[in-house]
C-alpha cells in the first residue's frame, strides 16, 4: 500500500488496466480490514499481513496460482 514514487492503490489500477485477469496479492503492515478499506475499488485478490513467514508467502502465491475446486480434499 506504501511505496516509494508510486502508492499501492495506483500501482492496483495500473496493473488492472493493462492485465484485468491479473492474480494479485496485497501485503502490508496494515491490519486486513484497513488495507481492503484502502484499496476496496482496486479488487486485489488476496491479502497477507506484514510479518509473514517464507512458508505463508508460499501458501498465498500457491492458492493463487492453483486454485482448488470447492470439493477438493486436500487441506
Amino acid at each position: 500500500i506504501v511505496m516509494p514514487v508510486m502508492g499501492g492503490n495506483q500501482l492496483l489500477v495500473e496493473l488492472k488496466r493493462r492485465r484485468p485477469e491479473l492474480q494479485i496479492l496485497l501485503t502490508s503492515g496494515h491490519n486486513e480490514a484497513e488495507a481492503k478499506r484502502l484499496c476496496a475499488a482496486y479488487s486485489a485478490t488476496a491479502f497477507i499481513q506484514k510479518p509473514y513467514t517464507a512458508q505463508r508467502l508460499t501458501e498465498q502465491v500457491e492458492t493463487l496460482l492453483y486454485p482448488r475446486a470447492p470439493s477438493d480434499p486436500r487441506p
